[in-house]
C-alpha cells in the first residue's frame, strides 16, 4: 500500500531519519507508529492521576481535614 507524502517537511525529515538511522521509510514510519501507540496506550487522564494520589494520601494517614498550623508555626519561630 503506497503512502504519498505531500509536506515538505515532513519528507525532509524522513529524508533526515533515512541518512541517520540508516533505515528505509516502511522501518521509520513502523517505528514512528509503534511508539506513538506505547505512549497512547500509557497516557493516565489528569483526573485518574489525582484520584491515585489521594488514593495513596489517604492509605498513608493523611486527610482532607484542614491542618490548623499555629502550634507548629509559633514552635518553629522559637518565640520571636
Amino acid at each position: 500500500m503506497p503512502l504519498f507524502v505531500r509536506d515538505v517537511k515532513v519528507d525532509m525529515l524522513m529524508q533526515s531519519l533515512e541518512k541517520r538511522l540508516g533505515v528505509n521509510k516502511t522501518e521509520i514510519v513502523r517505528r514512528a507508529l509503534n511508539l506513538l501507540d506505547t505512549q497512547s496506550a500509557v497516557v493516565v487522564s489528569l483526573a485518574e492521576q489525582v484520584a491515585l494520589l489521594q488514593a495513596r494520601a489517604r492509605s498513608e494517614g493523611l486527610s482532607g481535614r484542614p491542618f490548623d498550623d499555629k502550634e507548629l508555626m509559633d514552635d518553629l519561630s522559637g518565640g520571636i
